[in-house]
């Protein structure tokens, strides 16, 4: 029990982690003119990042709440934006590229104690 809370206290929950990794995918999901390996990657680690970072998003004392929620989103636009790469590569890359600025910006303003 002593674990959890010096995790909890030292920033390494699943919350903080689960940003970690959206971040890494909102980076990879930015450079996705670069080829299919960041369209493909980016949009996963999004997904997975926000499902990691769900459990903590609706605690009381951290405002990682409706931002979790725009990472989600994030996750769903890019996911559908890799569909559509397949269909059109510049129509997909644009979507997977739309869609990881929220999840930027989730990763930014995400994670902040309380006042």
């Amino acid at each position: 029990r002593s674990s959890s809370t010096s995790e909890r206290s030292s920033g390494l929950g699943p919350g903080s982690v689960g940003l970690i990794i959206v971040g890494a995918g909102a980076l990879l999901g930015l450079l996705s003119p670069l080829g299919f390996v960041p369209t493909a990657v980016g949009p996963f680690l999004i997904a997975f990042g926000a499902i990691i970072a769900a459990p903590e998003s609706s605690l009381p004392g951290r405002w990682l709440g409706p931002w979790w929620r725009l990472a989600a989103l994030s996750a769903f636009v890019c996911l559908v934006g890799l569909g559509v790469w397949f269909l059109s590569e510049r129509a997909g890359t644009a979507i997977v590229m739309l869609g990881s600025l929220p999840a930027a910006f989730a990763v930014a303003f995400g994670y902040r104690p309380r006042d």
